[in-house]
């Protein structure tokens, strides 16, 4: 997907942005900037970005593989690579594994993935992040935690606990591949840089492609996985006012998650809540500004999607025939360009990157 600030020139996306530890990420006149001598990799921008526009590799998903192929104990203690002291063990009872990387690269659907194995209780080791260069991910480490609560609240639940100090006389650990290794700030740095962005996608076209990202299609496979009740999960989008079926919001859409379906004389608007990230496109972009998202997230499940979120009557617009919602003769785009000649009722709002 294209980052969402090559969308349109309103959209306030700052995700990826607001969780970089290092400040790699930086907000400029034609979208979002890496500095390349900042960046240590740790994964945050890539699973917390809306749109799937920044990859790199997949560091809770191989986390995950590693727990499953040690027999998914139900304590899992896990610490970053680069801890520079792994001599005693926070919870006695967990197996202790070592991340591929910084534990801010373990995103929701990981987590998710680790209750479905069998795991119950996941302890992460922040205890020497307050020594660490790159201490900030805790921040986030903590807010994805929290996201994940909802999700496994229901068994097969799993609880989340961030360590901040290990308590005195806590036994030595079994540790499970460990790369452990005390380094220098500059030898931290350097074991962070990779060939990742070699992996980036090419610049965005003209061209706007709609897509899950990869972390939402894992997050709903292991979803689909787990029995019982649905919880709360999915953003709510309501439509607060007439809807023209002017079909901008589904068009700019970048995970096809609205879709405007237009019979003779009538049409809906659907929203698959599956597939809505909350990048807030379609609230920026619609130009009667009657879409809103909510604050309060809701179910979502494929036998309860798509969801209706308005339906209206059709006219056909006597200028330039298209089919709209609507009083007078004119649809709004006409309307608008009535009053303003000179003018785009639509394109006005909306950049692409070149």
């Amino acid at each position: 997907g294209v980052c969402v600030l090559a969308r349109h020139r309103d959209a306030s996306c700052d995700r990826c942005v607001t969780a970089c530890p290092t400040d790699a990420l930086s907000f400029t006149d034609s979208g979002v900037a890496l500095a390349d001598d900042q960046c240590v990799q740790c994964g945050a921008c890539a699973h917390i970005c809306p749109t799937g526009a920044i990859h790199t590799r997949e560091d809770g998903h191989n986390m995950v593989q590693r727990v499953v192929q040690h027999g998914a104990p139900q304590h899992v203690e896990v610490a970053c690579p680069y801890h520079p002291q792994l001599d005693a063990q926070a919870d006695p009872e967990a197996r202790l594994f070592i991340a591929p990387r910084c534990l801010i690269g373990l995103s929701t659907s990981a987590y998710v993935e680790l209750a479905n194995a069998g795991v119950r209780h996941v302890t992460l080791r922040t205890d020497a992040c307050a020594a660490c260069p790159i201490g900030a991910a805790v921040e986030q480490i903590r807010a994805t935690a929290a996201q994940v609560n909802p999700l496994l609240a229901a068994p097969p639940t799993l609880t989340i606990t961030i360590i901040a100090e290990v308590p005195t006389g806590a036994p030595p650990p079994v540790i499970v591949d460990s790369t452990k290794a005390a380094m220098s700030r500059r030898g931290l740095f350097q074991m962070f840089t990779g060939d990742v962005r070699s992996e980036a996608p090419p610049p965005p076209t003209l061209e706007l492609p709609a897509t899950l990202p990869p972390e939402r299609k894992r997050l709903l496979n292991a979803l689909a996985q787990r029995p019982g009740d649905v919880p709360a999960w999915a953003p709510t989008l309501t439509v607060e006012g007439p809807c023209t079926a002017c079909e901008v919001c589904a068009n700019i859409c970048p995970t096809d998650a609205l879709t405007v379906l237009k019979e003779r004389n009538t049409f809906r608007l659907d929203l698959h809540t599956q597939h809505c990230t909350a990048c807030d496109l379609c609230t920026v972009a619609c130009p009667e500004g009657v879409l809103h998202l909510g604050t309060v997230n809701q179910p979502a499940h494929p036998k309860h999607d798509p969801v209706t979120l308005f339906t209206g009557l059709l006219q056909t617009c006597k200028r330039c025939k298209t089919r709209f919602s609507g009083d007078g003769d004119l649809c709004p785009a006409c309307a608008f360009r009535r009053k303003n000649p000179f003018g785009s009722y639509i394109a006005q709002s909306t950049r692409m990157e070149r």
